[in-house]
């Protein structure tokens, strides 16, 4: 179980937030939680769930060799910088989608997996529907900005502990610094946009995002003694804002909620209950 400490909750600039202790299954803090926000490259999350679903179900393999289209490397916003019409190992343009946030392996993912990203755009709003992320709506796979694409703080959160059942998501999100080797040997350096990957102990996922139209958001997660917590901050203001608010989030529920056994299952607990009409 989980004991408060009754210390005060965090103060954010965000316009939607939660808390979630995924280890309890309850939220620990929120604010707008229900309330709908443009989710810029949070959307990556679910086109990464997609993709690891098809790779459980043996669909896809990590080493499918992937041809890239004119159209997905030309996709604007956070790339890889694929070349158009080289072949591409499949993990390669999921650890690329998942720490670098690249549109262009977001896309050419779409394509391989649905045929076209529209296809695949129908996919992530059945699986939204699905898991009950009743305030989401998918225009396109990468969240580049587009009208009637939309989600909230809670439903953000849901995807994340759907993301969590698959280890291999964590895997590529926790890793820091790292290279692109393409076809031609040319080498595109990788840096994670997840600032708390390095700074924040305990942090191994999940995903950023960033637009005018969204301003800046995280879904970051972090386990400590045992309990793993969730914090979701949609539309702060400027960039660091996002990893500051996060960060608060986390220290607040680490500091104020910890794990205690209060009994386990078949202790007998030495109480005599009185039954009417025993």
């Amino acid at each position: 179980t989980v004991t408060s400490q009754n210390a005060a909750q965090p103060t954010v600039a965000a316009q939607g937030a939660v808390l979630y202790d995924a280890t309890h299954n309850q939220f620990l803090f929120s604010k707008n939680a229900d309330t709908q926000y443009y989710p810029a490259s949070i959307t990556k999350l679910m086109t990464a769930l997609l993709v690891l679903e098809a790779l459980d179900r043996d669909e896809i393999a990590l080493t499918d060799s992937v041809q890239i289209s004119p159209r997905a490397a030309a996709m604007k916003g956070s790339q890889a910088l694929l070349d158009a019409s080289a072949v591409y190992p499949l993990e390669d343009l999921l650890r690329t989608t998942i720490m670098a946030s690249a549109n262009d392996s977001a896309v050419a993912l779409s394509e391989y997996i649905a045929g076209s990203e529209e296809n695949f755009v129908d996919r992530m709003t059945r699986r939204a529907a699905e898991l009950g992320m009743t305030n989401t709506n998918y225009v396109n796979c990468t969240g580049y900005p587009q009208s009637g694409q939309y989600t909230t703080a809670r439903d953000v959160c849901r995807l994340c502990c759907e993301i969590a059942k698959h280890p291999r998501y964590n895997q590529y999100a926790s890793v820091w610094i790292d290279k692109l080797t393409h076809p031609g040997g040319r080498v595109t350096d990788l840096t994670n946009t997840n600032r708390l990957v390095r700074f924040y102990e305990g942090c191994d996922g999940y995903k950023t995002g960033s637009t005018d139209a969204a301003k800046y958001c995280l879904a970051a997660t972090a386990e400590k003694n045992g309990m793993r917590l969730v914090a979701i901050v949609l539309g702060t203001p400027v960039s660091q804002t996002r990893f500051n608010e996060a960060r608060q989030m986390l220290d607040y529920g680490f500091a104020t909620y910890r794990r205690v056994v209060i009994a386990n299952k078949g202790d007998l607990l030495g109480q005599n209950v009185e039954v009417r009409g025993g």
